[in-house]
């Protein structure tokens, strides 16, 4: 088989990173080898099943922190090790092109904080940059920071209120865009009813329950999962009757009445993916130990930063903002 090999050399270096292994936190610099062959936390963790993420940090003490991100869908090895020239890592890939991406950082937290949403301003930003770097934007994705405490079919009343994300979506649909955003098959199993403002909103754990169409064991106890939301069930792919379960809570999120009236959905973790230990006795309590759901970013209201273009209620200027339909005045700079 014929391999592309490319190479850099490294001084002093502390590697973490290349995706979730057993290996040690701080990679090994000398006589190490990491294959990357589409593995996915799968309830079968040894299953191949779909891209790896080929990135690594290498941190540098006072000198900072910089990420290198090798976007190849390839079979690929990476190789850390040292010569008479010093240390090198080095990659071998079976095809494909080597697109990397570099990403400067002081700090290992500024290097890898680039990436997510801290909110729906942050998501109003991004869109209003395109429009400033004439860049055509055909539609914006978004991936789980909408959903509160990472509850499908929910979104944070805080930093995703209902009604910002109507604007939000008016805004994209009023210049010619769409708006899509995440959906995962895995339903949290904690309470559920307990969207702060929201109450009786958010019942997707109790319909699944009631429907009996979640994936199940021979003695019919629910198959359990830690994912983003922290312990949960899954409903049934084989079961006919899930089909049903689907098209009313996707009625009901995707309501123009009450819910977000958005133009597609993007189905991710489908596999299913599951963080749980491999016995999983206590899917809960592993997503606790895990910090499932994560915690999330402070809320900025309103926006910190200008977003041109888009109305004076997402300005920094603006004095007041709607949360659970109550007006409530606030310091502009807050």
């Amino acid at each position: 088989m014929l391999f592309d090999t490319t190479g850099q050399k490294l001084q002093d270096p502390n590697i973490y990173g290349f995706g979730e292994n057993s290996d040690s936190l701080r990679l090994p610099t000398t006589g190490y080898s990491h294959p990357f062959w589409n593995v996915g936390p799968s309830f079968l963790p040894e299953g191949n099943l779909y891209g790896t993420f080929k990135a690594y940090y290498d941190h540098r003490g006072a000198n900072g922190t910089h990420a290198v991100y090798h976007l190849n869908s390839n079979g690929e090895r990476v190789i850390l090790d040292g010569d008479d020239q010093g240390q090198y890592l080095e990659y071998n890939t079976n095809g494909g092109v080597f697109d990397f991406y570099f990403v400067t950082g002081a700090t290992p937290r500024e290097a890898s904080a680039q990436y997510g949403l801290l909110d729906i301003f942050e998501a109003a930003e991004i869109i209003a940059n395109y429009s400033v770097a004439e860049i055509p934007l055909e539609t914006m994705w978004t991936d789980i920071e909408h959903m509160y405490r990472k509850q499908t079919f929910s979104s944070d009343p805080d930093r995703w209120a209902i009604e910002r994300v109507r604007e939000y979506v008016d805004y994209l649909h009023l210049h010619q865009q769409k708006a899509v955003f995440i959906i995962e098959p895995a339903i949290p199993t904690q309470p559920r009813d307990s969207i702060p403002g929201r109450p009786g909103t958010y019942t997707a754990y109790e319909d699944l329950v009631q429907s009996n169409v979640f994936f199940k064991f021979p003695n019919g106890t629910a198959v359990p999962g830690v994912v983003w939301g922290g312990g949960s069930i899954y409903p049934d792919w084989f079961n006919p009757a899930t089909q049903d379960y689907w098209n009313e809570e996707f009625a009901k999120f995707l309501s123009a009445e009450s819910g977000i009236d958005i133009d597609g959905l993007w189905i991710d973790m489908n596999e299913a993916a599951n963080f749980c230990n491999p016995t999983c006795r206590n899917a809960t309590l592993d997503g606790i130990h895990q910090e499932r759901p994560e915690r999330v970013p402070a809320v900025r209201i309103p926006s910190p930063y200008e977003i041109p273009g888009w109305p004076e209620n997402w300005q920094p200027t603006c004095v007041c903002y709607t949360r659970f339909n109550v007006a409530v005045e606030v310091n502009g700079d807050v």
